[in-house]
């Protein structure tokens, strides 16, 4: 099966960067999704022998304006994202940055380790996680240029 993004031609590379590294970049980046059954190895390359899988993003018209959404969870997690779109002189731009932060349990047990030795399995304030992600995407004429970055800590 292969994987490609916004109708480009899927290689095994970047079949396995759509699978891992743009998908947290890009979740609610998502327009739609289409499958495409069946060998479609003259169109889509030599991988395509089960099926296809196209992942279309949100282009400069769709994802047009400014868009911010969020949500709030246990252990003090937050999730926010601002994305802002549009066309301007000829160039159509879509950004959009993400931020995440988990406070997590304060206290952890493992008792598997409950000894002197590893503080008797347990844990405190271990288990904190956070990312931020941006996406940027400009296109003028024939020309596209497209990147994103991902920060865990």
């Amino acid at each position: 099966m292969a994987s490609a993004g916004d109708s480009t031609r899927p290689s095994e590379e970047r079949s396995a960067q759509l699978a891992t590294s743009r998908s947290r970049v890009l979740f609610d980046l998502i327009e739609r999704i289409e499958i495409v059954r069946g060998p479609s190895s003259s169109l889509y390359g030599t991988s395509a022998f089960v099926a296809v899988i196209n992942v279309i993003t949100k282009s400069a018209q769709t994802g047009a304006g400014l868009e911010f959404s969020g949500d709030a969870g246990g252990f003090g997690a937050y999730r926010g994202r601002s994305t802002l779109g549009g066309t301007y002189h000829g160039v159509d731009a879509l950004f959009s940055g993400t931020v995440y932060d988990s406070a997590g349990a304060a206290r952890l047990f493992f008792p598997a380790f409950d000894s002197p030795a590893t503080n008797y399995g347990i844990a405190q304030n271990a288990d904190r996680d956070r990312s931020r992600s941006f996406y940027g995407y400009l296109h003028f004429r024939h020309f596209t240029l497209e990147g994103g970055w991902e920060g865990r800590a």
